[in-house]
């Protein structure tokens, strides 16, 4: 099956990543098209959510022989609606505020979403901060700003992290949502400097 006019088209889970090798489980839902489906704009923002559980994961990324492991790991934690709610980094038994960008449900019954930490109004992110974005293939992004309740913190990639990350999407394949590393955060302009974690960005469990 493809379209009349002859452009690609891909299967895409909800959450927007790719189906990689193209088995789709049953009860699972698929979206055909060009171009991954794109978040809910309206965004929910929770406060004190306790992470209860932690889940290390592993990079797909190749580790140079001489770098040192690093523990990588999603915190969970329960919200309203029989969710679970995943944030990169963060500690078990952290009681946090934290935006939700997207959600999905599963076979059972039980949904899950994604998100990433907010701290506060004025200064929602610190250095060293994990956070999720939805790509565009540009090195301007926008993350959650807990005062106008939208996306309308631009965040600036350095061009070095870009570039690898590209390299990363040849390699890999490609990933609807980066997650970012907030290296910092101008509080008066509500701009913020990042890198790609691309450790976080390309991922699995860990067996």
């Amino acid at each position: 099956m493809s379209p009349r006019d002859g452009s690609t088209v891909r299967c895409f889970l909800t959450n927007g990543d790719p189906v990689s090798d193209g088995r789709v489980m049953p009860g699972e839902t698929i979206i055909i098209g060009s171009r991954p489906p794109t978040t809910a704009n309206d965004m929910t923002l929770h406060d004190n959510v306790l992470i209860r559980w932690e889940q290390d994961i592993a990079s797909l990324q190749k580790m140079k022989s001489k770098a040192k492991a690093i523990r990588r790991f999603n915190g969970s934690g329960w919200i309203e609606g029989q969710c679970t709610l995943w944030v990169p980094g963060v500690v078990q038994g952290s009681q946090i505020r934290a935006v939700e960008i997207s959600r999905e449900k599963n076979r059972n019954g039980w949904s899950h979403a994604k998100g990433y930490r907010v701290r506060s109004d004025e200064e929602p992110y610190q250095g060293g901060d994990l956070v999720l974005v939805s790509t565009n293939g540009d090195s301007s992004l926008r993350i959650f700003d807990p005062t106008t309740g939208s996306l309308s913190i631009d965040v600036k990639i350095g061009q070095s992290s870009l570039d690898a990350t590209f390299r990363s999407e040849m390699t890999l394949g490609p990933r609807h949502i980066w997650v970012l590393k907030i290296s910092s955060f101008n509080s008066s302009e509500r701009t913020a400097l990042a890198t790609v974690e691309r450790g976080y960005t390309w991922w699995r469990k860990n067996s």
